[in-house]
């Protein structure tokens, strides 16, 4: 990135670069608005719709799209994953129940797992969906953490950028919204009669070349259909965060904790002489920090550093399916290869309707007598017969379309089998029967099997899942003071008083590193990929071991997405026990169970007690 003097330079460069990102995606923005439309039931274009309206044939869109993708995002409902903290080697098991409530309480405020449906969505429609993780107000003026699902197109990441996580490759990210100027003027902290949000082409355009990458280009001159909407009064706001490189100093003690001097370099050295003595070491690191430039108009709305100490995007990616082809990066959803299908089917309906329309359904002209056009035409809506009438002089109309019906009917057939292996949901996702004597078992782990077909789609998103729970940890550590954190724990600690919580808080807070040493994030029980696995495994057990099936079972309930299945774990655990009791008495009476009063049930009444 260039040096950036003054406030026309920053302005400049800031739309240089969002206008040449904005144009590299001109062509996901087609395919995903193309996607949402095939996704709606509405993927004849405007001429199709002209000419079925002048023909007088019916709008007809069977959406073979719709059902795939309701399928893929009702099975990440069915079984959305959860984040769990865990104690690394060392690490403290209480400090890790305690953050696990901590971020059950930031995912039920923000109902999050709503949130996190509607991103996977997005992405298996379009290939891309967009959280941001933010601090806000909450109703008793303490910081709450937000966990948002960001509108489709309004992120656009850096076009270079390569990897699922694109805080490890990007060197910037845009956020563009809307606004009316008393809200930018709100937002921004602006007094909004002093704001000069006018854009006019003269305004500042300083060439940005190619320093940036080989992606860029000039952006030309200013656009100014894309900063102001005049029609409803708002203005495009652009928000450009991004990577500032420079060198840091940091101090590692002699037990290797290594602790960020807040100094300059140049002050960090000469303030370094002291520590040289206590077994301090100085470190020269070329490193980055974010920064964030919001513009609007002619006005430089915002310059600053990033406030979060995470040091990262406060975004992130959910993809559908993303690819490298050596020149471009490819991310997209399953729509994106329904697209041809779709319009093959619609093509298709449309012959049909036209054949059918013009088809006679009886009638026919005598022979001998000229038929033209329109009264042949005139057969095909009723049964009418043409000409002058002469005995034995018939001919009735043909019924050569027939086979046609029956050629397209086939290839109506291919096209649902084609829409099954682009997609990757078949048979066996869909609980289609593999055979009539197909058992409920076969078909429960048929159905399971089926998922590794779209594995891909739920591994993206669970990785983007764990992604936005650690940047949430770090604005928790950041934002939440001791005395919220001990609210919020409150509900753990009835039998320990406000001890316990006082200790996690402090270690919590107290812990800088507690990511890094003590701690780690990673999917709760209800990882798809672990616990579809997991079920698999135990079932085949089942299968070929019956006499352990009973013992198997627990096992198996803990694998299910069975609403109930901590009542039904407790009742098998009871009957159990119960079972063993009575096994026990039978033995101390010589193989003969007892039978006091009140019988079997007494028994069973106690060991349940």
């Amino acid at each position: 990135m260039r040096k950036l003097k003054t406030k026309s330079d920053k302005i400049g460069y800031v739309y240089d670069t969002f206008e040449a990102a904005y144009d590299m995606q001109e062509q996901k923005r087609e395919d995903s608005s193309k996607a949402v439309r095939y996704y709606a039931g509405d993927s004849l274009t405007d001429k199709q719709k002209t000419n079925l309206k002048n023909a007088k044939l019916p709008k007809l869109e069977i959406n073979i799209v719709k059902p795939k993708v309701d399928l893929l995002t009702g099975i990440e409902r069915e079984t959305r994953t959860g984040v769990k903290a865990y104690p690394i080697e060392g690490g403290d098991t209480m400090v890790a129940t305690g953050v696990d409530y901590l971020m059950e309480y930031v995912k039920n405020s923000n109902n999050a797992d709503a949130t996190s449906s509607r991103v996977f969505k997005d992405a298996t429609i379009t290939g891309e969906g967009d959280y941001s993780i933010e601090p806000k107000l909450a109703a008793d003026f303490t910081i709450d953490v937000a966990i948002r699902r960001e509108p489709t197109g309004a992120i656009i990441w850096d076009p270079e950028s390569i990897e699922t996580d694109p805080n490890d490759d990007a060197e910037f990210v845009f956020r563009q919204k809307w606004m009316s100027p008393d809200k930018v003027g709100s937002v921004y902290k602006k007094d909004v009669s002093k704001l000069n949000l006018d854009f006019s082409e003269r305004g500042p355009n300083p060439r940005m070349g190619k320093e940036d990458g080989s992606y860029y280009r000039n952006a030309g001159d200013r656009r100014v259909s894309m900063y102001r909407d005049n029609l409803n009064g708002r203005v495009r706001v652009v928000e450009m965060w991004y990577k500032k490189y420079q060198d840091v100093a940091y101090l590692m003690d002699g037990d290797g904790q290594v602790y960020k001097s807040p100094l300059p370099v140049a002050k960090a050295k000469k303030a370094f002489v002291r520590y040289i003595d206590v077994g301090f070491e100085l470190i020269i690191k070329r490193d980055h920090e974010i920064w964030v430039m919001a513009v609007s108009g002619a006005e430089l709305l915002e310059d600053k550093k990033s406030p979060f100490k995470h040091n990262k995007f406060p975004f992130v990616p959910s993809y559908g399916y993303i690819e490298d082809d050596g020149e471009e990066i490819k991310k997209f959803g399953i729509v994106k290869n329904l697209f041809d299908l779709q319009d093959e089917k619609n093509s298709r309906h449309t012959q049909i309707s036209q054949i059918l329309k013009t088809a006679p359904i009886g009638g026919g002209f005598y022979q001998n007598n000229s038929a033209d056009g329109d009264k042949l035409n005139a057969m095909g809506g009723s049964a009418k017969w043409v000409g002058v009438n002469k005995i034995d002089d018939i001919k009735e109309r043909g019924y050569g379309y027939l086979p046609v019906l029956n050629q397209i009917a086939s290839l109506e057939e291919i096209t649902e089998q084609d829409g099954k292996e682009v997609t990757g949901v078949n048979d066996p996702m869909l609980g289609i029967p593999a055979g009539a004597k197909e058992s409920g078992l076969a078909a429960q782990i048929r159905i399971r099997q089926g998922t590794r077909t779209v594995q891909e789609l739920f591994d993206n998103h669970d990785r983007a899942k764990l992604q936005v729970y650690k940047l949430v940890f770090s604005l928790m550590q950041q934002y939440f003071d001791t005395d919220k954190i001990m609210r919020i724990l409150g509900t753990m600690t009835s039998s320990a008083g406000g001890e316990k919580a006082t200790q996690i808080a402090q270690s919590f807070k107290g812990s800088p590193n507690l990511l890094q040493y003590d701690l780690k994030l990673d999917k709760g029980e209800n990882s798809v990929t672990q616990r579809n696995a997991t079920f698999l495994k135990t079932m085949e057990m089942a299968q070929l071991f019956p006499e352990y099936r009973q013992a198997l079972l627990p096992f198996v309930l803990r694998l299910t997405d069975h609403p109930d299945k901590d009542e039904m774990l407790q009742a098998i655990g009871i009957q159990s026990q119960m079972n063993n009791t009575e096994k026990a008495i039978g033995l101390v009476s010589g193989g003969k169970s007892p039978k006091p009063a009140g019988g079997s049930q007494n028994i069973r009444q106690q060991v349940a007690e």
